[in-house]
């Protein structure tokens, strides 16, 4: 028997670990060949994130090893085949994944110069080519060239791309990976960790933006799974106590009639078993009559309370520079208000760093968002420039005047493991619109616009100055850049300074991206939520700090308004959620501030109480997490808010 390792490593969040899906479903589609039971034993699986020599040392005398690659996991992938090719020179290494070059002979064979340890690379769907190269294994006289849909390494140094594998016919074909047992000895032997799924009941996605890995004419045509094997996919989940899923369908809501019916399956299996707790989708674009009732279907199980709105850019040169198109801002904002009124969160998807954005143009981007009511939360990414995209592509480079860095990846809401292999992205930190030092400021009115307005801690104020005063959310956050600058003594002057220092240490390499708050945990934070997680013991000193920022700021509108001033503030600390306080709490007021900033209502001398419910957290951690996993669902807010009238 032939000795088969998989490697599929992803990060572990505390002690919850993802399913390797992707070796999953190849593994099971290869075991249904009687050739590779009878010929080849999986020794072997490793999928998540541990000490490398521990994950070398356990690979005795491998035959082949294939390897799935993705951006979290390049590097510790890399390491871990080449130690294994030194100490097995005869072990045949094959990876596959995204982060492999696709058929470009020029980068094909810089690939295989720099990477010698590798030996073939799948392209595109890996079921069936890997399925062959092992059963090409087996032969005396093997010749992988006749494999369609992969790249070898000849023994000249040259390299063979062989002839295009098409696309799988019918999914509904492929043997799941939950349905055949093949995670049950996964799932059985971790008893001490809970799990995270990916569940695929599409494969493809009809666009074609730039910056993703799947904006190719390969993946172009949708493939659907039927629903009986989904559903049965989900019970599974249930059953087994998987706690979070991906669906891996890019445009989930688009397929309407099927996704609603996927949806209502879901709840009813979190209903029957209490898992899985959540769900996370990528919805269809541009499609909010079809999305808004799968969002209530599944916001009524609590499986998901928000929908996403990737909108990315409201520039229109940077729209056709990625090959996207958006609806239409009147359309947009018809939609946030149609969520809205029907009581479900959006949080929106925008990209900092995209060809033809400028500074200016960044920060009007998100600001208009802000004025079409978009309050919940806004998920601003910085732009990372993925393998077998055009912005790896010399041309696309050079049209736009993008400027990439390496740097090591993200790394938030983990801990730091000393032994780790770090994991590196390359990302854009300039373009010919947007130089570096440009890029720089925008990434701190990123952690600006997120930390107050996204995460709550001047939003209030700047809605009720939006509605009373008539300040626009640019002019309202531009002012406060600006205080925040000049007074570097605040308690936002010297988290600007950390910020910065710290984003400066990260895109030069030095250190991971994000902040560990000692207060808290060992755990690391993005910036934004590291300054809430500051601001949480100086929560008075912060909004006496708000107070002198507005009347330094709007000295000339403010005048005698040192009451209605007191009482904004005191609605924005009312309405945020408050860690270790007992619930429920109330405030009287004098005017009518909740009216004028959440419904837009004119200013009224009205005495009244309002009275706020929520849950008590006293665990620093439990807050923290709170934030973390409740930010799109708008988790800054307290649940509910009552009125009580008065004169």
């Amino acid at each position: 028997m032939k000795k088969l390792y998989l490697v599929e490593i992803s990060d572990v969040y505390a002690n919850q670990i993802r399913l390797p899906y992707s070796t999953g479903v190849v593994w099971s589609y290869c075991t249904k060949d009687k050739n590779i039971i009878d010929n080849y034993k999986l020794v072997d699986w490793f999928y998540h994130r541990q000490n490398v020599d521990d994950i070398i040392n356990s690979i005795k005398n491998p035959d082949v090893i294939g390897f799935s690659c993705w951006v979290w996991n390049w590097q510790i992938t890399n390491h871990i085949a080449k130690k294994i090719k030194e100490k097995y020179p005869k072990c045949l290494i094959v990876f596959g994944g995204e982060m492999v070059p696709r058929n470009n002979k020029e980068m094909l064979e810089i690939f295989f110069k720099e990477k010698p340890y590798v030996d073939l690379i799948v392209h595109g769907e890996g079921e069936l080519t890997f399925k062959d190269i092992l059963l090409e294994n087996l032969k005396e006289n093997k010749d992988f060239t006749k494999v369609k849909g992969c790249s070898v390494k000849l023994k000249n140094n040259k390299t063979f791309t062989t002839e295009t594998r098409e696309r799988i016919t019918d999914i509904n074909l492929m043997p799941s990976p939950y349905l055949d047992g093949t995670f049950n000895r996964i799932v059985k032997s971790n008893i001490d960790y809970k799990f995270e799924a990916v569940v695929e009941s599409v494969r493809g996605c009809p666009y074609r933006c730039t910056f993703c890995e799947i904006g190719d004419l390969y993946f172009q045509k949708i493939k659907s799974q039927e629903l009986d094997k989904i559903y049965k996919e989900l019970e599974w989940l249930g059953k087994n106590k998987v706690e979070f899923f991906y669906d891996a369908n890019p445009n989930f809501g688009l397929l309407f009639d099927r996704d609603l019916d996927l949806s209502k399956y879901l709840v009813g299996v979190n209903k029957e078993y209490g898992y899985p707790k959540k769900g996370m989708f990528v919805w269809a674009k541009g499609k909010p009559t079809q999305v808004l009732p799968i969002a209530e279907v599944l916001k009524s199980g609590e499986l998901n309370k928000g929908v996403t709105v990737a909108v990315q850019t409201l520039n229109k040169e940077s729209l056709d520079a990625i090959k996207r198109s958006n609806i239409t801002e009147k359309n947009l904002q018809e939609s946030l208000k149609l969520y809205e009124d029907r009581n479900v969160p959006t949080y929106l998807d925008f990209v900092m760093g995209l060809p033809k954005e400028s500074l200016d143009t960044f920060k009007r981007g998100v600001t208009d968002l802000m004025e079409f009511g978009s309050h919940n939360y806004m998920a601003i990414y910085i732009l990372t420039a993925l393998p077998n995209t055009p912005f790896r592509d010399p041309e696309y480079i050079n049209e736009y005047g993008i400027q990439l860095v390496e740097t090591k990846r993200p790394f938030y809401h983990n801990s730091f493991m000393k032994d780790q292999t770090p994991e590196t992205e390359t990302i854009v930190v300039g373009t010919d619109t947007m130089s570096y030092e440009d890029w720089k400021l925008a990434y701190m009115y990123r952690w600006l616009f997120t930390f107050g307005h996204f995460l709550g801690h001047t939003q209030f104020i700047s809605r009720f100055f939006r509605n009373h005063y008539e300040i626009s959310y640019y002019e309202f956050y531009e002012k406060l850049m600006n205080f925040i600058i000049r007074n570097k003594e605040t308690i936002l002057g010297k988290e600007f300074i950390e910020t910065y220092d710290a984003m400066i240490r990260s895109v030069e390499g030095f250190d991971y991206w994000g902040r560990v708050v000692p207060s808290v945990s060992d755990v690391t934070w993005d910036s934004d939520e590291a300054t809430t997680l500051i601001v949480l013991d100086k929560r008075n000193e912060f909004y006496q700090e708000m107070k002198d920022f507005l009347y330094e700021s709007f000295s000339d509108i403010l005048k005698d308004d040192a009451d209605i001033i007191e009482n904004v503030i005191n609605y924005q600390k009312l309405r945020l959620f408050e860690f270790n306080t007992e619930y429920p709490k109330e405030h009287t007021f004098n005017y009518n501030v909740f009216e004028v900033t959440e419904k837009g209502e004119k200013l009224k001398q009205k005495s009244h109480t309002l009275t706020v419910m929520d849950e008590t957290i006293k665990d620093r951690f439990d807050y923290a997490t709170r934030i973390w996993w409740g930010r799109r669902e708008g988790s800054y807010k307290v649940n509910e808010i009552e009125v009580m009238s008065g004169r």
